[in-house]
């Protein structure tokens, strides 16, 4: 769905002529999208083969490295349609919560399409999903663990404070990259959590806003994945290899040993993370309740 993706994104957009699209295609060469699409001056375009991808968070890296300075950067996935002035209103949510913040981020998970008989069909549903911490998470075996989130559909009209990002709908002010760009080391698994660590390490909140204008296709029936694709036998480290050393990348990460710009930042701590959201990765205790309690009644 990559081309639709960007076809709608132009057609939907306010100032379509502002738009620039950092596209990494991880497809066999014949089945990439046409010349024409790519060639434009709005897209930076890179091709690679299945069989040299190493997962979806060094994709993302390599995406941030066509990044030109660009005001406002949007990261999303190749499988997203929109509404009209999605562009201006993005732009204009973001700029309102700079208001109550210096370096906000808006992600979240986007409302849903289906396609029925080629067509998309929108999910209408208000409100926003917001990221819980599932009753019964625990670090398991002394380790620090991967979080399976849980959302929760609240019909409020407010931008809620957020723990958790969704890496298909990241969308702020173009130095994201530079702070905090991608870490290509991380294969799959921790991939939001790490980034919610490091975003808020380094001085950004995350909202989720209500009613966003895009929408995410969420099946996964005619996807093909990295890791049960035909290519992983012609890699030089099976996906199985890569999950192994990201673990480890994760961990070090996230208990605050990772140096440089892949690790947390300095304007606040692991510890400030905990009291905020209620996982404590020094501790490794949860409380589910820290966050739960501040998110607003429908």
């Amino acid at each position: 769905m990559l081309k639709l993706t960007i076809e709608d994104a132009l057609a939907k957009a306010k100032y379509p002529e502002r738009l620039k699209f950092g596209v990494v295609e991880q497809r066999d060469q014949n089945l990439r999208i046409s010349p024409n699409v790519y060639s434009r001056k709005q897209i930076r375009y890179v091709g690679v083969a299945p069989e040299d991808s190493r997962g979806v968070c060094w994709a993302r890296n390599v995406c941030m490295s066509l990044y030109q300075n660009e005001d406002w950067f949007f990261q999303i996935d190749s499988h997203m349609l929109f509404d009209p002035h999605w562009d201006e209103w993005y732009i204009k949510q973001c700029k309102q919560l700079e208001e109550v913040c210096n370096k906000p981020i808006i992600s979240g998970y986007p409302k849903s399409f289906i396609l029925e008989k080629n067509m998309p069909v929108r999910d209408s549903n208000p409100g926003l999903m917001a990221c819980l911490i599932p009753e019964g998470t625990n670090f398991v075996d002394n380790a620090l663990i991967i979080l399976f989130k849980g959302a929760k559909l609240l019909k409020v009209k407010v931008p809620v404070k957020a723990w958790h990002p969704a890496a298909g709908c990241v969308f702020a002010r173009g130095n994201l990259i530079n702070e905090i760009p991608y870490d290509p080391q991380i294969y799959f698994e921790g991939e939001e959590q790490t980034l919610a660590l490091r975003a808020f390490t380094h001085g950004w909140d995350i909202f989720h806003l209500p009613n966003m204008p895009m929408y995410h296709y969420f099946a996964r029936d005619k996807r093909t994945s990295h890791w049960d694709c035909k290519a992983d036998k012609k890699r030089h480290e099976n996906w199985a290899a890569l999950k192994i050393n990201s673990l480890t990348r994760v961990k070090q990460i996230l208990s605050g040993k990772q140096q440089g710009i892949y690790g947390a930042g300095t304007k606040r701590t692991i510890k400030e993370y905990a009291e905020f959201c209620g996982i404590d990765y020094e501790k490794e205790t949860i409380n589910v309740e820290t966050y739960a309690k501040t998110l607003p009644k429908e």
